[in-house]
């Protein structure tokens, strides 16, 4: 993971504190105490995706196998995420909306 691929409220885990938390400020983040969050089912599940028989949705977003994203729109396009981050990026990218 990379400081230039955070944003503000990004969750992260913190090596300290042993606990996902969110991204308060850049720049000036020390990027080596922390790491990205792999994305999991209950990851999805927490964060409003639902599941349905082979794909997580939300908002018209679409995920197969955890980690290939489609968005549906006139024109699909696919994205390979692995990280909550990438995943809150894209979707606030895409949506204009906080994954929350």
């Amino acid at each position: 993971m990379k400081a230039s691929e955070l944003r503000i409220g990004n969750m992260v885990f913190s090596k300290t504190s042993k606990c996902l938390q969110a991204v308060q400020c850049l720049p000036g983040i020390n990027i080596d105490d922390f790491e990205p969050v792999k994305l999991t089912e209950e990851i999805l599940l927490e964060y409003g995706f639902n599941k349905k028989r082979i794909l997580f949705e939300k908002n018209g977003i679409e995920l197969f196998n955890i980690s290939d994203l489609y968005f549906r729109g006139q024109h699909p396009i696919k994205i390979d995420l692995k990280y909550l981050h990438q995943l809150q990026n894209v979707f606030f990218s895409l949506s204009g909306k906080e994954l929350k």
